[in-house]
């Protein structure tokens, strides 16, 4: 029972309202599973061996399987085990709870391609739960771990459900009697309140209930191996060395000598490494090292510390309540840890221990007695405090140092807003899990609803600088900061949820600027390199076609949702620039980008003069520089605009179109000519102009055969793929990496017939918006997502590309891991709604593509919700009745529209209030 305020506080009906579209999962302690290797380009590796530098493993994929040495058996493991719910808050790192109750992608203490590697799992083996049941005299005590470390009993099996920020584990145990248990582990959430979900802590509730007649006790201990770290190298130059001594005798010479900051063994001939630093860490088989630490216990309480003013020296904390018998314990040793555990349910923190603070492991442990018919909660909060993040060498800092000075003071926050931030992550849900109720009110598909929550996991790769700003990698194993193009992908979540981090971004694009006012691709260039500095730029900068166009869109864009005059202002001489340049310059008088690259980089379609998808996203940032000009009233600069949009326009039908074909070729060139290449996602600026509200960037009944020939011809039981030539594809190139290399075989095949996973998500919110049946055009979409979300398994991590058919590589990951390409499906409620936002004038106005009787979501920066209409009859007439409901969030409106029909009066939606007409 959670106590707030010094009152009784019941979670279970905040529990009871979160909303899980996937899963449960199970996941049976019989089952097998391992790691299998296959070709691929490159991708973010389980252990990373590197520091500062991208997190990329080369040519082979180590990818989790079920049975994969048995051949016929071999299959995907179930959800939750190759991917899971990041935990943690905004820019504060993280880690995952999987599906057989291990924890991976460990974060928290500043590891990233700009410092040191995550943890590696055999690192955290014993960042373990566990539960002990006792009835009466008898009791069973158990890991949480279906596949526990070796000598400890785990149990039957788990099932896991994911919907970020927020992971739940059921747990099936025979031996637990008639108990029920389910564990959630929270993340602190609060859209548009960055300070508020950028917590450091993760609150840990296990949910229990006794159907049984009799009253039982239940124990719930969480343990943390954090003084101790196998396979865990330190890259840095020793002070001392000596032979012969193991782990505990090294951190024994560590803590007797006063300069001594981190300690490090060759298990192999048991060499120890004393440093007087904490150099960066990385994987590394048969190294264990650790850093000083000292363990403290006060007011139900475990910390850990750590001194220094390194990137991971901070702290750590476990904090329980006080009123569910905390209890604690560290220890050199876990197996002391778990037999205390085991036949006692409670832990013991040894004068010793408290006297000198020290022990490779430290546990909590909570209890409560649950009557007969009764359910009860017991909640853990884990808190870190790691103030000095670090960029390749250069402190920058966490945000979140700058509201809270210690792990303890994290939980503690995190503890007592508990309720209240399971109460809006669960509003915040309402907007995206909609729910019907009927088999004929027709609403968002549940894998579309799924992938919307949970698709938010890119935040991950996030970073919260002291200052205020915020940054984010492409990837980890691709790491360019904030390139304009990959931001582009995944920028609407920001702009609904914390247009200020956004905003944030855009501010530093308008500052690197070049002199000729084109928009430099990212603030930090890397892909396989050396990480370097934060802000830096790129050493070589890439022009391209779908950056300064970008950057001009997002403008409009960001001010058209939120109505911030200061930003537009700010913005605006540097839109200038950025118009003239491309007009100008980027077009070499062709009119028409050109032989610029764009976000489909390794097709290299840049050495053609002119490409359609590039083409498009310049009439788009025209059509946008249209509405700016107005806006501020520079009428030289839209006379300059309109006239470039005619020319390209010309330009696009001559160059690209073919009558004959029915489609845009995929490029021109003045030598070359213009092949019949079809290029699947080649028309995305459209997409981006029909959700701003800026209609057709070309005639309609050419976007619609466009699109119905990819389907036509690219694709594939994976996806669209990427590129169709007008040489085919031979694909009998033998086994990969047997026969051919991955190199040779992304040449021969993978280029072209990899799918991109933007480009059946746009291909499906173009069709809805063009007049197509919206169920059938969210199936080619549903392929795509279906087959990473419920194929693979892996929704928690979506890849950039996956592989074609027919050469050995059925749909496995190609390039590109926890990428966010796929995030352009946030365009789809918008095509189906008809959405049409514009803070300035305060309207709202909706056309959607559902049939009446339909319920979907609504979605601004300021009010999310839901949108419903109801067939009534009205003085004898058939006609529809309109409910809308703000599940987050209050928005006043001087005009509200659906399907015609005005709202009589202006109106503000209220959160909580239903608004019908």
């Amino acid at each position: 029972m959670l106590v707030l305020g010094g009152k009784p506080g019941d979670l279970i009906p905040y529990l009871d309202a979160l909303q899980f579209r996937n899963g449960p999962s199970f996941v049976h302690a019989n089952q097998s599973f391992n790691w299998r290797q296959f070709c691929g380009l490159y991708f973010e590796p389980e252990n990373v061996s590197t520091i500062r530098f991208g997190w990329d493993a080369l040519e082979l994929r180590s990818y989790l399987f079920q049975n994969p040495t048995k051949p016929g058996k071999q299959r995907s493991p179930p959800m939750g085990m190759r991917s899971a719910v990041p935990l943690g808050g905004l820019g504060t790192g993280s880690f995952e709870l999987r599906a057989d109750g291990s924890i991976h992608e460990w974060t928290m203490e500043n590891q990233s391609p700009a410092g040191s590697a995550k943890l590696n799992y055999v690192a955290l083996d014993l960042a373990v739960f566990g539960v002990r049941v006792q009835s009466g005299t008898s009791s069973m005590a158990k890991l949480l771990r279906t596949h526990p470390p070796k000598g400890y009993p785990g149990v039957s099996s788990l099932a896991y459900s994911g919907s970020f920020p927020v992971s739940k584990l059921t747990v099936k145990e025979q031996s637990f009697g008639d108990i029920k248990l389910d564990l959630f582990a929270i993340s602190n959430l609060k859209p548009r309140d960055s300070k508020s979900s950028s917590t450091p802590a993760v609150a840990f509730s296990l949910r229990i209930k006794n159907p049984s007649s009799i009253s039982v006790q239940v124990s719930f201990m969480l343990n943390l191996p954090l003084g101790i770290q196998p396979d865990t190298q330190r890259h840095g130059k020793p002070y001392a060395t000596y032979k012969g001594l193991n782990s505990l005798q090294c951190v024994r010479q560590c803590d007797l000598a006063p300069e001594c900051m981190t300690w490090q063994v060759v298990t192999m001939n048991q060499t120890c490494l004393l440093f007087n630093d904490l150099p960066p860490h990385a994987w590394r088989h048969g190294i264990i090292s650790g850093q000083k630490s000292t363990w403290t216990t006060h007011d139900s309480m475990l910390t850990l510390n750590r001194p220094g003013n390194y990137p991971q020296s901070g702290n750590t904390t476990i904090l329980t309540d006080k009123g569910e018998n905390p209890s604690f314990m560290v220890t050199d040793d876990f197996k002391d840890i778990w037999k205390q555990f085991d036949e006692h349910g409670f832990l013991v923190f040894s004068p010793e221990a408290k006297r000198n603070g020290s022990g490779f492991y430290g546990a909590a442990s909570v209890t409560c007695k649950i009557d007969s018919g009764k359910e009860q909660t017991l909640t853990m909060v884990l808190g870190w405090f790691y103030p000095n993040r670090d960029f390749t060498g250069e402190i920058l800092g966490n945000y979140y140092a700058n509201f809270f000075k210690s792990s303890e003071e994290a939980s503690l926050r995190s503890l007592s807003n508990l309720p209240s931030n399971l109460q809006g992550i669960s509003a915040w849900h309402a907007s995206m899990l909609v729910d019907s109720n009927s088999a004929t009110v027709q609403t968002l598909p549940v894998w579309l609803q799924d992938v919307l929550v949970n698709g938010l996991s890119f935040w991950r790769s996030g970073m919260f600088f002291h200052d205020g700003r915020w940054r984010q990698f492409e990837a980890f194993d691709c790491i360019d900061i904030d390139s304009v193009h990959n931001d582009f992908q995944r920028e609407i979540p920001y702009v609904l949820f914390y247009p200020k981090l956004v905003e944030n971004v855009m501010r530093a694009w308008a500052e690197y600027q070049s002199e000729d006012g084109h928009i430099v691709e990212t603030l930090e260039a890397g892909c396989m390199s050396p990480t370097r500095k934060m802000d830096s730029g790129p050493p070589i900068q890439r022009i391209m076609g779908d950056v300064t166009s970008v950057f001009i869109t997002e403008t409009y864009h960001i001010y058209q949702w939120t109505n911030n005059n200061e930003f537009l202002n700010s913005m605006w001489p540097h839109v200038i620039r950025a118009v003239n340049w491309m007009i100008d310059k980027g077009t070499n008088g062709t009119g028409l980008p050109y032989r610029q690259q764009c976000t489909y980089d390794i097709l290299y379609i840049n050495k053609y003069d002119h490409t359609t998808f590039n083409s498009f996203m310049y009439v788009l940032a025209l059509r946008v520089a249209q509405e700016l000009s107005t806006i501020m009233g520079d009428a030289n600069l839209l006379k300059k605009v309109t006239t470039a949009i005619a020319i390209a326009r010309d330009r696009i039908s001559e160059e690209f179109w073919s009558e004959q074909d029915g489609y845009y070729h995929a490029w021109w060139d003045k030598k070359l000519g213009s092949p019949s290449w079809l290029m699947s996602d080649s028309l995305y600026a459209q997409v981006w102009a029909y959700t701003l509200g800026l209609g057709h960037l070309d005639d309609p009944k050419r976007i619609i055969s466009h699109l119905n020939k990819e389907l036509e011809i690219n694709d594939t039981p994976y996806g669209l793929r990427v590129m169709a030539t007008d040489i085919p594809v031979n694909k009998s190139v033998g086994s990969c990496p047997k026969d051919i290399s991955t190199s040779e075989l992304e040449n021969l095949v993978g280029r072209h017939e990899s799918i991109w996973m933007g480009g059946n998500p746009d291909w499906a919110a173009l069709q809805i918006h063009l007049g197509m049946d919206p169920q059938k055009a969210l199936l080619q979409a549903g392929k795509a997502i279906e087959h990473v979300r419920s194929g693979l398994n892996d929704q928690w991590n979506f890849h950039g590309l996956y592989s074609g058919g027919g050469y050995g590589l059925d749909g496995l990951p190609w390039c590109t891991s926890h990428y966010a390409f796929h995030m352009v499906l946030w365009h789809i409620p918008f095509a189906i709604s008809g959405q049409y936002f514009s803070a300035p004038n305060a309207t709202l106005i909706f056309d959607p593509k559902f049939r009446c009787p339909y319920k979907i979501s609504f979605l601004t920066p300021f009010a999310i919700g839901t949108l419903k209409c109801v067939p009534i009859k009205r003085g004898g007439l058939k006609t529809s009745k309109f409910e809308i409901l703000s599940t987050l969030g209050d928005l006043h409106l001087q005009y509200l529209e659906v399907s015609g029909i005005p709202y009589p009066t202006e109106v503000t939606l209220e959160q909580g209030k239903v608004i019908t007409w």
